[in-house]
């Protein structure tokens, strides 16, 4: 069951993370760019990997239960993702996604 709850907001402010990487999430994010679009573009990498080789993103949302839009979401950087869908997404795939980028 989807928990309305966990749907992650919509960007304000901020723009969205795809805003600040050129060809997200493999470009060249933004010297400007607020904290945190590095990580999310890791996310997206590693989810991607995973799509690409043992998970769907169907399957990926059904075990994390959210929707299967806000996987591809994530994947696109269109949205800034909370930490309870961070935790539920991890959750579903069994793997650490956001890992801090050691430049910051």
């Amino acid at each position: 069951m989807i928990d309305e709850r966990a749907v992650p907001r919509r960007s304000g402010e901020l723009g969205r993370p795809c805003d600040w990487v050129v060809d997200f999430p493999d470009g060249t994010v933004a010297p400007d760019a607020p904290p945190g679009v590095v990580e999310l573009a890791g996310v997206a990498r590693r989810l991607r990997a995973l799509t690409a080789s043992e998970f769907t993103i169907s399957g990926i949302a059904r075990t994390a239960g959210v929707h299967r839009t806000t996987v591809h979401d994530v994947l696109d950087g269109a949205i800034w993702i909370d930490t309870s869908t961070l935790a539920r997404l991890e959750r579903a795939v069994g793997q650490v996604l956001w890992e801090l980028d050691g430049s910051q």
